[in-house]
């Protein structure tokens, strides 16, 4: 096998390549005795380690022990006063997408690193899950003396390519699969379950351990806890969690705690809601879970037969665009007999005419109403912060790649004196992706597709060059756009 020489601390030309920036230029001597290295005189072995049978990361740490990943079967002709080192790359996937590189040294001919390392790199970078988890691997050398370091083989050189089973530490918190809401209409009522819907279903409960149900309060004195899936299908109710004692009745958010301590929070409120857990913080939201608000008005006229609805994909924020005109409020169902929101002090106006305040729900529509300019506004409220904000729409133009996407040159559409609906007569454009922008600018743009254009949606398509009539309607809910090649 042809040899070349190594020097450390001076200029290596075959088998080493040194580290990006972490040499001195000029480098200093360090090393002045010249010694023979191949990159074959180094090889390496997975030699079955994770292969078959998980390297267990928690056994390993108990122990006190490193975790070994590849047996060092030849090293010769490397310089005696030089230290060799491992840099490891490891990913969920063989094309190395997403990665972490972790490093390594040798020990008893095997390369080696603390099980502690492996495991912060599996939970900071892929997953906070304990299960067993696969990871392929990359392995580059290096030579190192003093704060000269060099890469053994070349720049790109690796000396394992392997793939391991990995067994995490186990958590200080097990979770369970799936919990159940545990839950009863009065405190002398008999207690009904319910299965929480998980927020996050192809996510692992450890990576997103939110857990929802919407429950439809009819009775003041709605009484609820959670209760792990595992505990509930064995009868024992033993794994259950709840606010403490003496914990404010119709608290909207807090804190749960487990066993015996556990008491079951309240709802003193007639309204359908979502209740929201996190069971491994061990934290709970309840926010109003009506289907959509409707927003009656002056632009409405009396009654519900024309108000218009925000909708809503959480039960939390409810948005859509809509005519606004001197007044409005919004109204959990089609009457002023209910669950109704107005404003809560005093408004906010901004120079660009956006209005916000605060909410408050009230029994009816006794109350102070939002106030508004005659024109198409995009609305939002949060029921959780119980705010709102309504964002004047000035002008919508159609932008795209026909025009690389240039907001100054978009093509302004026409409003109707209602600005319901708003039209571009005989546009010229070529095939491809576009979207609507507002006031040509991104704060706000409508997107998604012909029959429901949504704010912030993604772009609609034009299939081929021509010449179109162009249609929003924002009588319609969804709004639609339609297109029309001339």
């Amino acid at each position: 096998m042809k040899k070349f020489a190594l020097l450390l601390g001076i200029g290596l030309t075959m088998g080493l390549t040194a580290c990006d920036d972490m040499l001195p230029n000029p480098q200093p001597t360090v090393n002045p005795e010249l010694e023979l290295f191949s990159k074959d005189d180094l090889v390496l072995s997975q030699n079955s380690l994770g292969e078959t049978t998980p390297i267990n990361l928690q056994t390993l740490a108990d122990q006190g022990e490193m975790a070994a990943i590849a047996e060092i079967t030849t090293l010769q002709n490397f310089p005696a006063t030089c230290e060799l080192s491992f840099k490891v790359e490891l990913s969920t996937s063989d094309d190395f997408a997403k990665s972490v590189t972790i490093d390594a040294t040798q020990a008893d001919n095997m390369v080696v690193t603390p099980a502690s390392t492996i495991n912060t790199a599996i939970y900071d970078t892929f997953t906070h899950d304990p299960s067993e988890i696969t990871l392929y691997s990359r392995i580059s050398a290096y030579a190192s003396e003093g704060t000269s370091v060099m890469r053994l083989g070349g720049a790109d050189y690796l000396y394992g390519e392997y793939t391991y089973k990995f067994l995490p530490f186990t958590p200080a918190k097990q979770l369970d699969s799936s919990y159940f809401l545990k839950y009863r209409t009065s405190a002398t009522g008999a207690w009904a379950y319910m299965q929480m819907d998980k927020a996050a279903p192809s996510e692992s409960v450890y990576d997103n351990p939110t857990f929802t149900v919407q429950v439809d309060v009819e009775d003041a004195g709605f009484e609820w806890m959670v209760v792990s899936a595992t505990s509930h299908n064995a009868g024992t109710d033993a794994d259950v969690f709840g606010v403490a004692a003496g914990t404010e009745a119709d608290t909207a958010a807090g804190d749960l705690v487990e066993g015996e301590a556990a008491t079951p929070a309240a709802i003193d409120k007639a309204n359908p809601y979502v209740i929201t857990v996190d069971v491994l913080n061990n934290t709970y939201k309840v926010n109003l879970a009506f289907e959509y608000l409707y927003v009656p008005g002056s632009a409405t006229g009396e009654g519900y037969s024309r108000a218009m609805k925000l909708f809503t994909k959480d039960f939390v924020t409810y948005e859509g665009s809509m005519r606004l005109y001197v007044d409005w409020y919004l109204s959990a169902q089609a009457s002023d007999q209910g669950a109704v929101f107005m404003v809560d002090g005093d408004e906010k106006v901004t120079e660009t005419g956006v209005v916000s305040g605060a909410l408050t729900q009230l029994a009816n529509a006794e109350g102070t109403k939002m106030t508004a300019g005659n024109g198409l506004y995009y609305i939002k409220a949060n029921l959780g912060t119980m705010t709102f904000s309504a964002t004047p729409v000035n002008s919508i133009a159609i932008i795209g790649a026909f025009n690389d996407w240039n907001t100054e040159t978009a093509l302004d559409l026409t409003t109707n004196a209602r600005f319901t609906t708003w039209t571009l007569k005989d546009a010229k454009l070529t095939a491809g992706e576009f979207k609507f922008c507002v006031d040509h600018a991104w704060d706000l743009s409508y997107g998604g597709s012909e029959d429901n254009l949504e704010q912030n949606g993604g772009n609609l398509t034009l299939a081929e060059d021509g010449t179109y009539d162009i249609t929003i309607d924002f009588t319609k809910q969804p709004n639609t756009v339609k297109i029309v090649k001339k």
